[in-house]
């Protein structure tokens, strides 16, 4: 509140009321310049409007394999978290559900029909999304993405230029995961994972 300034109430009257001097709008000026809420005010603000305007320069959509029996369970959570911050969240499922958002890219289901689903989600992104957006964000059901710190990374790639940003491993003949190494107790990798000289892939 401004210094020495009261509330209007009302109906007015000559007490209620603060006539607003040079002096005392220099000093409430001092106050609010200083004032350290205000600043974060200011500068939060400010990252909102930059987020705004990112989210449509840099649109992303994000897709996440799920399977059916998870679609009310993790799913849900995706979307009511992170997920609605991509442009568009798509959960790659072997059933539709518009509930959360799933559709049935025809794969089997299980962990060794990984690649096919994968490969089925690709097609379905190309089929039906690729010239709406910018960038394809692949994400599991465990992962968590601050999507506006990641539109800030992208903004500054050719969205022309063909990119891709993961790890590369040279185990079982080769290939790249956007995901970590797990370590196991002892902190060792539990598996021989040899990683290429070039770690990020552009």
């Amino acid at each position: 509140m401004l210094p020495h300034v009261r509330m209007m109430s009302h109906v007015q009257s000559e007490d209620d009321t603060t006539d607003l001097t040079a002096p005392l709008l220099k000093e409430a000026s001092e106050e609010l310049n200083t004032s350290e809420d205000l600043q974060r005010a200011i500068q939060l603000t400010k990252e909102l409007q930059a987020a705004k305007r990112l989210y449509e320069d840099v649109r992303i959509l994000c897709w996440v394999l799920m399977y059916p029996k998870a679609h009310q369970t993790k799913a849900k959570h995706v979307r009511a978290t992170w997920g609605r911050r991509c442009n568009k969240l798509v959960f790659m499922s072997t059933e539709d559900d518009p509930s959360v958002g799933a559709v049935d890219v025809g794969s089997r289901e299980g962990y060794t029909k990984l690649w096919n689903k994968t490969r089925s989600a690709l097609k379905y992104i190309y089929e039906n999304h690729l010239q709406d957006f910018d960038w394809f964000l692949k994400a599991d059901s465990d992962t968590y993405v601050l999507v506006d710190n990641l539109r800030y990374v992208l903004q500054d790639y050719d969205t022309n230029d063909p990119l891709y940003f993961g790890q590369h491993y040279k185990v079982y003949g080769g290939y790249n995961t956007g995901g970590n190494i797990r370590k196991g107790p002892s902190g060792n990798s539990p598996l021989p994972l040899e990683i290429s000289d070039s770690p990020i892939i552009f």
